[in-house]
């Protein structure tokens, strides 16, 4: 948790407008396979995409002289950044061939996938266009602050955390962050930042930032942890909070990627294209994410 100097305001404007994710194309020609897996995220293997990709070749729904498979199913997860994540929706775009059903594929998928990754859920939409990062509502993050860290007194309880938090919930520019494609909208909304109680874990004392955002830049969730953090030990006022939000992000380091986990991704706005026909939020999931979650929290306090 540590910032670079903190700097005066830029003087930079930008009018652009927020998109809301557009909904799932029900006249594509291929259909989506939509698959919700629980993560251990302490056990080293290959990636979900590789070895996905290895299955769908090996039952030869991908050819093997296919020099991008990834593009050719359109692969996709719910957060591609490098972060903790204990469950994760993924999304192909494909055609099975005759030979190969639904049911074949769940199991074959679960004989050769590694012990770390389960498959908790799985949707097969028909002539459908489904992409499990682009048609993300929201995703929910959750970030283990210890104690210890935070420059608090008597005084400063978990109340006054709370009044912190809601500054940082609302629209934000973001102006310092470089995108790919530069027309691209930068202004992103959390519409949620609270906190915990405090919670102690393996006998340290934790609260845990909860974070729902839409569609954040890579390192963003990090960089606003350590703002975070920076408000509480030196007490900065909401407007300047709002000022390093919409234009100097770039003062502000990182904080670190391990006690970040990515326990959410929301489909709302899918589920009310398909008039409610699906369950997007793969609910049936829950259990099995909450035990992976208190794993977690063991893991990071070692």
């Amino acid at each position: 948790f540590l910032s670079t100097s903190l700097g005066n305001s830029a003087e930079l404007l930008e009018e652009s407008k927020y998109t809301p994710p557009p909904f799932a194309d029900t006249s594509s020609d291929k259909s989506s396979l939509i698959l919700c897996f629980s993560i251990n995220l302490f056990q080293k293997n290959d990636s979900l995409m590789i070895q996905l990709i290895n299955i769908l070749k090996s039952l030869h729904i991908i050819k093997d002289t296919d020099k991008n498979p990834r593009r050719t199913i359109n692969y996709q997860e719910s957060y591609s950044n490098d972060t903790n994540s204990i469950s994760t929706i993924i999304s192909m775009n494909l055609t099975l061939p005759s030979n190969v059903t639904l049911d074949s594929l769940k199991l074959e998928i679960k004989r050769q996938i590694s012990p770390s990754c389960t498959l908790l859920s799985s949707l097969f939409l028909s002539k459908t266009k489904f992409l499990a990062e682009r048609h993300s509502e929201s995703l929910t993050f959750q970030y283990y602050i210890p104690i210890s860290i935070l420059k608090i007194d008597d005084k400063f309880n978990i109340f006054s955390i709370r009044s912190i938090c809601a500054k940082f919930e609302g629209s934000f520019q973001f102006l310092n962050f470089k995108l790919k494609n530069s027309k691209k909208s930068k202004i992103r909304t959390i519409q949620k930042f609270t906190t915990s109680n405090i919670i102690q874990i393996s006998n340290i004392d934790f609260i845990f930032i909860e974070i729902n955002i839409r569609d954040p830049f890579k390192d963003l969730i990090e960089k606003i942890i350590n703002l975070f953090v920076l408000a509480i030990n030196h007490k900065i006022k909401e407007e300047k909070i709002k000022n390093y939000l919409d234009f100097q992000m770039n003062l502000i380091a990182k904080a670190s990627s391990n006690p970040l986990v990515l326990v959410e991704s929301s489909y709302a706005n899918i589920q009310k294209s398909m008039k409610n026909k699906y369950d997007f939020t793969f609910s049936d999931c829950s259990l099995a994410k909450s035990q992976k979650l208190e794993e977690f929290k063991v893991q990071i306090a070692n």
